[in-house]
């Protein structure tokens, strides 16, 4: 029963990381209400499955981290990825989001000079938008694969 468990609980927030990529990346927005949908489903999951609501709220804290951020920055860092975030830490627990999203951000700090002469965006004031959510979907599939269960 817990393999069964840990599929679903691992499974989820990997469906949900291929699709939002994919979206990311083009339109640089995720599909909110389904995600919004399995937030809730997984916190109703979790709290049940954990038995309190410290650990619930716990997995959600980088989320929230994200939320706070995106608003303080309006929106540098975009609220899909804080959305996105707290539904990786329902699934997942506190410290794989966490892992997840410092990963992220420090393939992103290697691959950005790259991405820059890619797309042809050089200099002092020039900005590049670089998609979180395909970073955090690739750690977190590295996470998996080296998880040892």
């Amino acid at each position: 029963m817990k393999d069964i468990t840990f599929m679903i609980c691992t499974g989820i927030p990997t469906l949900f990381f291929a699709i939002n990529s994919v979206k990311d990346i083009r339109k640089r927005s995720i599909l909110l209400l389904p995600t919004l949908f399995m937030l809730v489903l997984g916190f109703i999951a979790n709290f049940v499955d954990a038995g309190g609501l410290e650990t619930v709220l716990l997995s959600l804290l980088p989320g929230f981290f994200i939320l706070v951020t995106a608003f303080i920055t309006r929106e540098r860092i975009g609220y899909g990825d804080a959305w996105v975030m707290l539904m990786t830490g329902v699934w997942s627990g506190f410290e794989r989001t966490l892992l997840c999203f410092l990963g992220a951000l420090a393939v992103i700090a290697a691959a950005a000079p790259m991405l820059q002469k890619i797309h042809g965006k050089t200099g002092e004031k020039s900005e590049l938008s670089i998609p979180l959510v395909p970073f955090l979907a690739a750690v977190y599939g590295l996470t998996l694969i080296f998880d040892g269960k």
